[in-house]
């Protein structure tokens, strides 16, 4: 079964997709800019929903799914990720409570922050990282809300 499975959907003037599966593992959505990239992932996402079609997200249909529910299994991570006020430690966990899991450990976010090539300690200063480090440590949080399905918007 694949992870994400479409059906005829289409956004129009956007997006017209007959059929389409997304197998687990690594998957690069490219295009030109205005090309619906951003749609397409905030389809995957549950962000919005599509006029015509449906998607499957492990065989299940997406509008038959709880959306916070679903959001805990997939996340939605942005281009450029906000940056709250605090370590970057603090900002790769900000999410656990709204996911409702537990505080990782500090091993599990080193291990997340060596994942990123974030070669911080974790208590640095998160508004005071490059744009890339920026980047990464929303990637890990994102590891740490749902480790296994991102769509990077």
């Amino acid at each position: 079964m694949s992870l994400f499975a479409l059906e005829n959907v289409r956004c129009p003037g956007i997006i017209d997709i007959p059929s389409l599966e997304i197998e687990e593992g690594i998957t690069v959505v490219r295009g030109e800019s205005g090309s619906g990239k951003t749609t397409f992932l905030r389809l995957l996402a549950h962000m919005q929903s599509p006029p015509q079609g449906r998607i499957f997200f492990h065989g299940e249909d997406l509008e038959h799914l709880d959306p916070v529910l679903y959001r805990r299994r997939v996340v939605m991570l942005p281009q450029n990720p906000p940056v709250f006020p605090g370590t970057v430690g603090e900002n790769i966990t900000a999410g656990v409570y709204y996911a409702e899991k537990a505080l990782p450990e500090a091993k599990e976010i080193a291990h997340i922050m060596e994942r990123m090539y974030l070669r911080q300690e974790g208590n640095e200063n998160a508004q005071q990282l490059s744009g890339g480090g920026k980047t990464a440590f929303g990637t890990g949080s994102g590891f740490v809300v749902a480790p296994g399905s991102f769509a990077v918007g």
